[in-house]
């Protein structure tokens, strides 16, 4: 049995090696998940916000709008002060739209993370 005495503990070793191995794998696949995760949540809130601001936003450009096509009327605001807003309540849906977007982006990308498994 001494003849074989280096070859089991050499089997043994690599075996310790093995499984630390595996454990680290583990961790950094746990790791990574976890990390994606964080990311997909912090872009959901971000958007999330984003879709609030621009809103409100949009709705402030809208009752400016209202104001000076009144005073555009009463020949008191200029056309390109009424354009301009005009321009800034389309500048505002398309950052509200974007921020659409990238909510579901997000939502996407968290199901994709985690499967529901009801179905």
């Amino acid at each position: 049995l001494p003849v074989y005495r280096k070859k089991y503990k050499s089997l043994r070793e690599e075996t310790d090696i093995m499984r630390a191995s595996s454990e680290q794998n583990f961790k950094a696949a746990s790791n990574a998940l976890r990390t994606e995760y964080d990311e997909a949540m912090q872009m959901y809130h971000h958007a999330q916000q984003r879709m609030k601001l621009y809103e409100h936003q949009r709705t402030l450009a809208q009752k400016t709008l209202e104001i000076m096509l009144k005073g555009f009327a009463a020949s008191v605001a200029p056309l390109t002060e009424v354009l301009r807003i005009q321009q800034q309540l389309l500048e505002y849906d398309n950052k509200e739209i974007e921020a659409v977007a990238d909510h579901n982006i997000a939502i996407a990308w968290m199901q994709r993370l985690f499967p529901s498994t009801a179905k």
